[in-house]
């Protein structure tokens, strides 16, 4: 499976673009979209007429960047990058912190804790574009380190020695017994 892609033409968005990479398919990524197959194929072909190369290899029903298209999907990337980084820059000569923001967490916190967090957070800083990647602890390392994901919220990782670790809070961790039970009866939950 292909990475993000950036393919711009006239009237083609970069969500529709990034459709069709990702899904290797005109089809599958217009039904993505909700939008035609025709006008996919179409923007793809003006692109392709523009540059002057064909970046997509067509094999029946599947499409496939071609090398023309790795290097033209490196350089667009760029430049989108790019372009995201002038904008957050002009936000923030005006006094608006801005950015993306790309934060990794496990699925207990991402689902039970980072909600009201991070409303709270959007609510003081609205021009921030936060993304959340849930993951097992050993990815989020792996997606940190990386440089994949810019910060995360686990339990402590096992290996810190790459990593700068913070203990946001502590959370007694409970046993819970039936109060008839024979484990509740041993005495030590008083």
């Amino acid at each position: 499976m292909l990475g993000p892609c950036v393919l711009e033409a006239p009237g083609f968005s970069h969500g529709e673009s990034s459709q069709v990479c990702r899904l290797n398919h005109f089809t599958h990524a217009a039904q993505s979209l909700g939008i035609a197959q025709p006008a996919v194929s179409q923007a793809i072909g003006r692109l392709e007429q523009e540059m002057g190369v064909l970046l997509f290899a067509r094999r029946g029903k599947t499409i496939q960047l071609t090398e023309a298209g790795k290097a033209f999907l490196m350089r667009a990337q760029h430049i989108q990058r790019e372009l995201q980084l002038t904008r957050y820059d002009m936000l923030f000569a005006k006094g608006i912190i801005s950015g993306q923001l790309v934060i990794g967490a496990t699925p207990t916190i991402a689902a039970h804790m980072l909600p009201k967090t991070l409303a709270e957070f959007l609510k003081r800083y609205p021009h921030i574009d936060i993304r959340l990647r849930e993951s097992g602890a050993g990815t989020l390392t792996t997606l940190l380190t990386r440089g994949s994901i810019d910060c995360c919220i686990m339990v402590q990782p096992e290996n810190t020695d790459t990593l700068e670790v913070a203990p946001l809070f502590t959370e007694p961790l409970m046993l819970a017994a039936a109060a008839e039970s024979p484990i509740a009866q041993m005495g030590r939950f008083h």
